[in-house]
Parts: C-alpha cells; structure tokens; sequence
C-alpha cells in the first residue's frame, strides 16, 4: 500500500525532474491529444510555468517527449506538451512523435520499425552532443523578460511576484 502523501509524491517527482539530465515525457495519442493522464499531470504543475513560479533548474534542461499513434495525431499532442514545456522555461525540447499504423508494438510492419529504430538513434546521438551545455535560447529569454515585465508592473498574483523577488529576478539576477 502507498503510504505517501500526495505533497510527498509530488515533491519526489520534482525532485527528480531537478536532477535528471535529460526529461522524457510520453504521451499516446488519445482522439488526436494527449491522454488525461498527461494533461492532469502538466495541470498539476501549472505553478511551475513562467508566469508564475518557474523553476530556475528548468532552464538548463533537456526535454525528450515522445508520442505515438494506431493512426495520426502525433502533431496536436506533441504541440501540446511542447507549448507547456516552453513555458517551464525549458529551450531545448526534442520531439520524436510516429503515426505507428498498428494497434501495438507486435503488429507494426518489420519495415516500419526499423525506420524508426534508424531515425530513433540518430536523435539519441543528437540529445547526447548536447548534454554538455545547455543554455536557454532567445525564445526563452524572451518570455522570461516578458513574465518580469508583468510581474513587476502589474503585481497580479503576490504569491508569484514574492517568489521573483525573493531569486532577485527583479533585479540583476537571471535563472541562466
């Protein structure tokens, strides 16, 4: 039986996304969209997203997010957990999304897998050539620059304007 709490099994989870090198999310395609399960998750940590409390750690971050499907719908969910991760302040994400035609791995043509094992490792060779530096990129800085702005002109939420004060993001300090 668990005995965690939910705040335990949350701090957990965050604790290991602060240190692994690499994240990977995965995500089947559910009706052309990630599954419930993975949008309740990103909803969970919703507090972590620039606008509000994000993580400096994040901003050094490599992000892997897979997704597959029997038919289409890679595109829509991937957008989807793209557009979170961008807001977690993460520049480097790597997209592998594959219409598989196939209800599960057994029933995927031989061809069709090799395919994917080749473009699947040519990816993996890129996210390794990487991993030394990660910086943010100027899309991220910008939205970084633009959260500071409202936070500190407008002062919507104290909670969120605390939390950039107390890492002196006002000021000169920068999560990079």
């Amino acid at each position: 039986m668990d005995t965690f709490t939910g705040q335990q099994r949350k701090a957990m989870i965050i604790e290991s996304m602060l240190e692994a090198a690499l994240q990977i999310f995965t995500a089947p395609v559910y009706v052309y969209y990630v599954p419930g399960q993975m949008k309740a998750f990103l909803d969970h940590f919703g507090y972590q997203r620039m606008a509000h409390q994000p993580r400096k750690e994040m901003f050094h971050k490599q992000v892997l997010i897979i997704s597959t499907a029997a038919g289409a719908g890679t595109r829509s969910a991937l957008r989807d957990l793209k557009d979170s991760m961008t807001f977690w302040g993460i520049s480097h994400i790597y997209t592998f999304g594959r219409n598989v035609y196939g209800s599960d791995w057994d029933t995927v043509a031989g061809k069709r897998k090799a395919k994917l094992q080749k473009k699947i490792d040519r990816l993996s060779d890129k996210i390794k050539g990487k991993n030394k530096l990660v910086t943010p990129s100027l899309k991220i800085k910008t939205l970084f620059y633009a959260m500071r702005f409202m936070h500190k002109q407008f002062h919507f939420n104290p909670a969120d304007v605390n939390y950039w004060e107390s890492l002196g993001w006002f000021e000169k300090e920068r999560p990079w």
